[in-house]
């Protein structure tokens, strides 16, 4: 876990030492490649473990009724903030 954190912070340096630098512009393209490379590496453990090949309808449900109460709490919880903090009051 520390080496995470010296990571993140050695990053962040060498950002900062170099924000004016033109590299700088690639930065977001190189972040999207290595994103997709990891996100099929995933996949494809995923895709190898044949318990969770076997359970995906079990996991899929699961992971939908998470998602669709996660998402309307979320839409609870900003329509109260926005009657509360910023709607103007008549």
């Amino acid at each position: 876990m520390v080496y995470i954190f010296l990571a993140i912070l050695l990053g962040i340096a060498i950002g900062f030492a170099t924000r004016k630098s033109k590299i700088i512009a690639y930065t977001n393209k190189i972040i999207e490649v290595i994103i997709m490379i990891l996100l099929f590496l995933l996949g494809i453990d995923v895709g190898s473990k044949e318990e969770i090949v076997s359970n995906f309808s079990i996991l899929g449900m699961e992971a939908l009724i998470i998602t669709l109460g996660a998402t309307l709490g979320s839409l609870l919880l900003a329509k109260w903030v926005y009657s509360k903090y910023f709607k103007e009051e008549e």
